[in-house]
């Protein structure tokens, strides 16, 4: 397994796997994109970088309303998380007397009232008049640029065979990122929202798990994005 391919070498690799079905190597949402990377030679990256050498690779099940994960960046908080999870948090559905702070938060108010607001330098999470959290627009762009310079975009069929899922993966989609500032684009009209992923862990005594602020955004728009 190697650490970082090229486009070449996953062109040839992909060319192997092609049009046949192939057993999901992983439960869940994220196994369409490990089962792809692991048959075609990339190792798992939860780094800011690229999957293959200049571009960043992004696997989608067919005919899927999910969101895409682009990347994932915490803000500078404005009040202590606990604060925010013990307002805006709502009762966790598994573990009683803990709270849960898992929220999309975009251009248009959230049921909790929190929304996503940009000015001149920076991107903000807010509830009335009240500042949450906050990005840099500079470093929100060199992070993007950073994790997605160019991106690879796979599409599979999924269907469940005996209780397992498996996948084939017919062709990809090469797009070249522009100069063009798109991702502010994005933020102001909604296309692309902040998800929030934390709760409590206070039945182990521990405060805050937070499992990282994702940006994300409908997988069909991916190509317009880097457009």
């Amino acid at each position: 397994m190697l650490d970082n391919i090229n486009i070449e070498t996953f062109k040839e690799n992909f060319d192997n796997i092609k049009n046949k079905w192939h057993k999901s190597l992983r439960k869940g949402d994220t196994g369409v994109g490990y089962t792809l990377e692991t048959l075609v030679g990339i190792k798992e990256n939860c780094l800011a970088l690229p999957d293959i050498i200049d571009y960043e690779l992004k696997v989608m099940r067919k005919d899927s309303n999910s969101l895409q994960s682009l990347f994932t960046k915490e803000p500078l908080w404005q009040i202590p998380q606990k604060e925010f999870i013990e307002k805006f948090g709502y009762p966790h559905t598994k573990y009683e007397g803990e709270l849960s702070g898992n929220m999309t938060v975009s251009n248009t108010k959230n049921k909790h009232g929190v929304f996503l607001q940009l000015n001149k330098n920076f991107v903000e999470i807010k509830y009335e008049n009240l500042l949450i959290a906050s990005w840099n627009i500079d470093t929100l762009n060199q992070v993007f640029q950073k994790k997605i310079p160019n991106c690879v975009k796979v599409t599979a069929q999924s269907k469940i065979y005996n209780g397992e899922e498996y996948f084939l993966y017919e062709d990809f989609a090469i797009h070249k990122k522009s100069e063009k500032n798109n991702l502010v684009k994005f933020l102001t009209n909604g296309k692309v929202v902040v998800d929030f992923r934390m709760k409590t862990q206070f039945r182990k005594n521990k405060g805050i798990r937070n499992h990282g602020t994702c940006f994300r955004m409908k997988q069909n728009l991916l190509g317009e994005l880097l457009s």
